[in-house]
This record gives C-alpha cells, structure tokens and sequence, in this order.
C-alpha cells in the first residue's frame, strides 16, 4: 500500500518523537507530510528551520492557501 498523504500531530513536548520521524524519511520521499503542532502565539520560523536541519525535506510553513507537493513538511 502506497501513502499519499501523512499527517502527524505533537505537542511542543513531542519535538524530539518528530525530529526522529522526519529525519528518518529518505531524501526521495514521495508523499507530502502535514505536522499539526500545538504552539504558543507569535511561533516564528525556528521550527521549520529546526525541522529543516533534520531532515532532507523541505520543510514549509503552511497557511490556507498554500498547494500541497509531494516531498515536502507542512507545519
């Protein structure tokens, strides 16, 4: 069975359990991955760096308007 999508959810607590699940996923993953995190107002951009730094993906911040493409963390 192939993924078309994968969705992972975390607390703030949940950091180190997503590090290791991204940096795990191959530089030719195919499928998108959407991380719902719960975070504080005013988040910046540290966590897609962080994320970024961790795993060969590009890693994004998503908002409503933003098209989904394979090979690439949405948070």
């Amino acid at each position: 069975m192939r993924a078309e999508i994968i969705a992972v959810g975390t607390s703030l607590g949940g950091l180190n359990a997503l590090l290791t699940v991204l940096g795990a996923l191959p530089a030719n993953f195919r499928a998108p991955v959407l991380v719902v995190q719960h975070r504080g107002a005013g988040a910046d951009a540290s966590l897609v760096n962080l994320l970024g730094a961790h795993t060969p993906l590009r890693v994004v911040e998503a908002d409503d308007k933003t098209m989904i493409e394979a090979g690439t963390v949405y948070i």
